[in-house]
């Protein structure tokens, strides 16, 4: 194995800097992608695309938690049409981009720790 490839720590990075490609990251770093790929199964025994596309799936979930448009999340994770960005989320069972969204806002007016009219201490655990 390449040596320079143990000193890398921060593979999700270096996938995003990649666009989430095998080939992209490949080139990057200077290496065909069957060896990114034989260098993937030996250290984390899966393939490069799958941990790529899981680690796209992670960041499109904090963009929309963090309440990024939908034009926003499609220019930082690399997909060129919306349909794309859905696909990927509802393939894997997961929400859409709407329900998504629907769901955090209802947890941020859910989030009131106490109610404004208590005269109690709010820190007080009853």
């Amino acid at each position: 194995m390449n040596k320079g490839f143990d000193e890398i720590l921060d593979w999700p990075a270096e996938a995003k800097r990649g666009g989430y490609r095998v080939q992209s990251v490949a080139e990057n770093l200077g290496v065909s992608p069957r060896w990114l790929e034989t260098h993937f199964r030996s250290r984390f025994e899966r393939s490069p695309r799958g941990l790529f596309a899981e680690w796209r799936e992670a960041e499109i979930q904090w963009l929309v938690a963090d309440g990024k448009s939908g034009k926003e999340i499609l220019d930082e994770v690399g997909f060129s049409h919306r349909s794309s960005l859905t696909r990927c989320l509802v393939r894997k069972g997961k929400p859409g981009l709407r329900k998504i969204r629907s769901d955090n806002k209802a947890r941020r007016l859910k989030r009131t720790p106490y109610s404004v009219r208590s005269t109690t201490d709010p820190l007080r655990i009853m």
